[in-house]
Parts: C-alpha cells; sequence; structure tokens
C-alpha cells in the first residue's frame, strides 16, 4: 500500500490516477476539475482497495453513490461530481461506455428571463451618469457581448468598415464577430474621443490596461 495524500490506495490506484491526469493535461482541463475529478477517483478506489481499478464495474461505481447518499449524507452536487469524475476514467482511461445515472439530472424547468423594453432600457442608459458604464452597458445591451469579452476587446477589433466588432476567445474559447449598428458606432466614436483609450477599449484603472470582468 502507498500513501497518496492522506489516504492509502494501491499502487495500481497511483497508476490509474496518473493517467487520469495525464488525459486531462493533455485535454486542458481545467485546474479544479483536474482536482476535483481525481480526488473523486481516489476515494472511490479507496472504496474498493481491493480491486484493481480497471476491475471497477458500472454496478459498483452506482452502489459507491448510494453509499455516499444513504450513509455519508453526500448532497446531489457531490454525486454528480462523482458520477462525471467515473464517466471521465471510464471513457477515457479504460475506453468503455459509461452513463451517468440520469437521477442525478433531474429535468429542471426552464423559464425564459424577463426582457426590459427598448423603452425600459433607454431610461436605465439615460439614468447612468458616467459616460463609460454607459457605453459598457449600452454595448453589452446593443450587441449581447457577455462583460468577460467586453473586457477584451481592443481598439483595433472594431471593424468600423465592416460594421462589425471582433471577439476573441469568446464562449468556448472561440472567435467570432457582433454587428455593429451606426448608433453605436457613433457612440464609441465619441467615447473615444472623450476617454482616448490605447489598446483595450474599456481602460481598467491604469492606461493600457484592461478592466476588470
Amino acid at each position: 500500500m502507498i500513501n497518496y495524500g492522506k489516504k492509502t490506495v494501491t499502487q495500481y490506484a497511483i497508476n490509474a490516477l496518473q493517467k487520469c491526469s495525464d488525459l486531462m493535461a493533455l485535454g486542458h482541463y481545467s485546474d479544479s476539475t483536474r482536482i476535483n475529478y481525481l480526488k473523486e477517483l481516489r476515494f472511490l478506489f479507496q472504496y474498493y482497495s481491493d480491486i484493481r481499478p480497471s476491475e471497477i464495474t458500472y454496478e459498483m461505481t452506482v452502489n459507491y453513490l448510494v453509499y455516499l447518499v444513504k450513509t455519508m449524507g453526500c448532497s446531489r452536487v457531490k454525486c454528480k461530481m462523482a458520477a462525471q469524475s467515473f464517466a471521465f476514467f471510464f471513457k477515457h482511461a479504460l475506453n468503455k461506455p459509461y452513463s451517468t445515472p440520469a437521477v442525478l439530472f433531474p429535468a429542471h424547468e426552464h423559464k425564459l428571463p424577463a426582457v426590459l423594453s427598448q423603452e425600459e432600457m433607454r431610461s436605465v442608459l439615460n439614468s447612468i451618469i458616467n459616460n463609460k458604464h454607459r457605453m459598457l452597458l449600452s454595448l453589452m445591451y446593443s450587441t449581447g457581448i457577455r462583460l468577460m469579452e467586453i473586457a477584451r476587446i481592443k481598439i483595433t477589433d472594431i471593424e468600423s468598415n465592416q460594421m462589425r466588432i471582433k471577439i476573441t476567445s469568446g464562449k468556448g474559447k472561440k472567435d467570432r464577430y457582433v454587428l455593429l449598428s451606426p448608433l453605436l458606432l457613433e457612440e464609441l466614436r465619441y467615447y473615444f474621443i472623450e476617454y482616448r483609450p490605447e489598446i483595450y477599449l474599456f481602460n481598467g484603472r491604469w492606461q493600457r490596461k484592461k478592466i476588470c470582468s
């Protein structure tokens, strides 16, 4: 037996955890996802310490999830994270199919959010005294750009000739363009004259630094 952090697991488990860690690095998984998945898998391997990880079955993982709920009193969020880590292990490390228990992902009622009318939005914009804040909100409302994406917009991303704005590394780390209306372009020109941004459209506390998102 080998000590893995504060838990004791076998060498087989150590090898399986390392393989999963390498695969997640190859897939550019975030640090938080990697840490959470490895933690949940380590607990599973310790629970079945007398069985090699490669021999753990789907039914055994379900029994373990039942144990988490009934014996340990774990939340649905905890169980979903554990199940997702098992799915990664089965699909990518073992090359076996794995269907996450559907009971962990019940159907949710989806309601469309309330949308402000043009008059209501115009009233909100007119109530904002700071021109930079008003321009930022106008840009979000007119184009649907996310705040995190707006923070990365550079002056060179405003393509006035094509009447569009380039969004770099947006959702899904993909680049895309959004349409730029004539009215918004005119407002951007007034904004530029007043604030004189040098690199990013919206400066942060210091010039040449982007605004925090």
